[in-house]
């Protein structure tokens, strides 16, 4: 169960976080796509038309761009990833104990997992907080 539970888990967090570096990686394009037309601007060697041309497909790549990752990061479930990263510890944790266990290390396992539960449930719930002021 606990391994079932990590990886459905993992697999949340994991599509979290390709959502938000898609995000990302669509803004970088928007960003690049203006730096392109400063460029333009400042380039004595063409002509009008040929900035006018240079600016108009720049503005064309960079708008959709910053569209497109304003709206993945928006979409992005921030209160979700870390709730998945919250559960991914715990049922880390479980595993952790359970192999210890079955290596015969179990007394290992008493001393410390009341501090270690108590760690990782302020820890998430501060994570949790954080990622809730993130969402736009």
């Amino acid at each position: 169960m606990a391994i079932a539970g990590a990886k459905g888990a993992m697999d949340s967090l994991a599509t979290s976080i390709v959502g938000v570096m898609q995000g990302i990686s669509q803004i970088g394009m928007g960003i690049t796509s203006f730096v392109s037309i400063i460029d333009t601007l400042n380039n004595e060697d063409m002509s009008f038309g040929e900035k006018l041309l240079s600016i108009t497909m720049s503005l064309s790549m960079a708008i959709p761009a910053l569209v497109a990752g304003y709206k993945a990061l928006t979409a992005a479930k921030w209160a979700d990833m870390a709730a998945s990263a919250k559960q991914l510890l715990v049922e880390g944790g479980h595993l952790a104990t359970i192999f210890l266990q079955k290596l015969g290390l179990g007394g290992l396992v008493g001393a410390k997992a009341a501090d270690t539960a108590a760690t990782v449930a302020e820890t998430s719930a501060t994570g949790a907080s954080t990622a809730a002021n993130w969402a736009w």
